[in-house]
């Protein structure tokens, strides 16, 4: 609905400078459009790249973790046995 509405009252044919890119005239409600779109992928794509350095830096934290946990445990099976002798 408010697409539609959108659509219907940006009827002006407009010409788009991108970086130095010229486009040929174009609807400003199809300006608008491609630009949400683009608006979109970047951060869908930016979004996917924290979310996978995120979830790289729990496994390599998971691991740290559970090498850590082995060498306590150890530490402490030592100081039982040192207190068994």
């Amino acid at each position: 609905m408010l697409f539609s509405g959108l659509i219907l009252s940006n009827q002006q044919v407009v010409t788009v400078a991108i970086w130095g890119w010229i486009t040929g005239p174009v609807e400003l409600s199809t300006a608008l459009f491609l630009a949400f779109l683009g608006g979109a992928v970047v951060a869908v794509t930016f979004g996917l790249l924290v979310l996978v350095r995120l979830l790289l830096r729990s496994r390599r934290l998971e691991k740290k973790l559970a090498l850590s946990e082995k060498e306590l445990q150890k530490l402490r099976v030592s100081a039982l046995r040192g207190l068994a002798s």
